[in-house]
């Protein structure tokens, strides 16, 4: 569905109307701006497109952890890291977050490292065997987290440092 609506365009102090189209498509995310070739407007497209995210989820910790559409599309699918196992799986990733075995500390030597892996074992489609499923999470910002990268593993060094969280184990009875 595309959606038309009416805004302004400024040329120095003076203003125009200009009209804006809209149209949400599924995919990577993207804007195409025709007919104003201002610098400015290419970077203002890329703070908007810096801005969209895939999901936002919270943590058993009850933190918030969101994934950028910029980081899923053009770092972890596509881009400088293309891996195709993942393409499909955001609910599998966010599944991992909301309920992981265990959040561990990516480099407990690192006092000043704010990332976590948030760690479960996991089906890919397009692997026939179960894969360690980690998704590193910076919490450098105290109100939220920000998925940095994910990584299927097919095993697990030793991890040092102690855990942030580990799953409650299931008893059965609900």
């Amino acid at each position: 569905m595309t959606v038309k609506i009416l805004s302004i365009g400024l040329r120095g102090l003076e203003g125009y109307r200009v009209q804006v189209e809209v149209q949400e498509v599924p995919g990577i995310a993207a804007m195409v701006i025709v007919g104003v070739p201002d610098a400015s407007v290419k970077e203002a497209k890329e703070r908007v497109l810096a801005s969209l995210y895939a999901f936002g989820c919270e943590n058993p910790l009850g933190r918030e952890v969101r994934l950028k559409s910029t980081t899923w599309n053009y770092h972890i699918v596509g881009g400088d890291h293309t891996r195709e196992e993942f393409i499909g799986q955001e609910d599998m990733v966010k599944s991992v977050i909301q309920d992981p075995c265990f959040i561990l500390p990516n480099n407990p030597d690192d006092q000043h490292d704010t990332r976590q892996k948030y760690i479960d074992l996991v089906q890919l489609p397009k692997f026939k065997s179960l894969k360690a499923l980690v998704v590193i999470v910076d919490h450098e910002d105290e109100a939220y987290g920000d998925v940095v990268t994910v990584i299927a593993k097919s095993r697990l060094n030793q991890e040092t440092g102690g855990a942030i969280y580990v799953r409650p184990k299931f008893t059965g009875k609900r």
